[in-house]
């Protein structure tokens, strides 16, 4: 499943199911009682796959607007007018769409899903990629950054990448 606590409230969450096509299609009614069923494929683990996949793209998404942001910041533009150019231009992603003027632009960082739940499940999906012989440079990196970012603040939450990033991954 992915769409957070938010996702959960509104039933609007994304189940991915792997299983033979008639059990899938027994469940389905079920699971769309939560959200929106999607089928991944028969074999055990495919959901997991995607899973992993999109939270190391949400991670990577809102590590990398952190830093993006952080920089426009520090040219004196405003985060808002940042985010409205952004949002209909190419690096419109889930951090700029939902994180930033939801969560980090009133400092509220409540996306209720702390760092060491991410980089946990970041980690998963680098170990998996290795295993599938995959390219892993940039998961490799990404989990640096949040093992950073979790060593240096224990409990926070994800939303904490941005004062993070921006005040020098926690140099002062």
């Amino acid at each position: 499943m992915s769409g957070g606590t938010a996702g959960a409230d509104k039933a609007t969450l994304a189940i991915m199911l792997a299983c033979p096509p008639a059990t899938y299609e027994r469940l389905k009614p079920l699971m769309s009682l939560m959200g929106k069923p999607f089928y991944v494929g028969p074999s055990p683990g495919q959901g997991q796959a995607v899973k992993l996949l999109n939270n190391f793209l949400s991670a990577t998404s809102l590590a990398a607007t952190s830093e993006a942001i952080a920089f426009g910041v520090s040219q004196n533009i405003p985060m808002q007018t940042i985010l409205d150019i952004v949002n209909v231009s190419t690096g419109r992603n889930s951090a700029t769409d939902d994180k930033f003027p939801r969560r980090i632009i009133h400092g509220r960082y409540d996306a209720g899903f702390t760092a060491k739940l991410q980089l946990k499940d970041i980690k998963l999906y680098l170990e998996n990629a290795r295993a599938a012989g995959i390219t892993d440079d940039i998961a490799d990196s990404v989990v640096k950054v949040w093992t950073a970012m979790v060593t240096a603040l224990p409990g926070a939450d994800i939303c904490h990448m941005y004062p993070y990033t921006r005040e020098g991954r926690g140099k002062s």
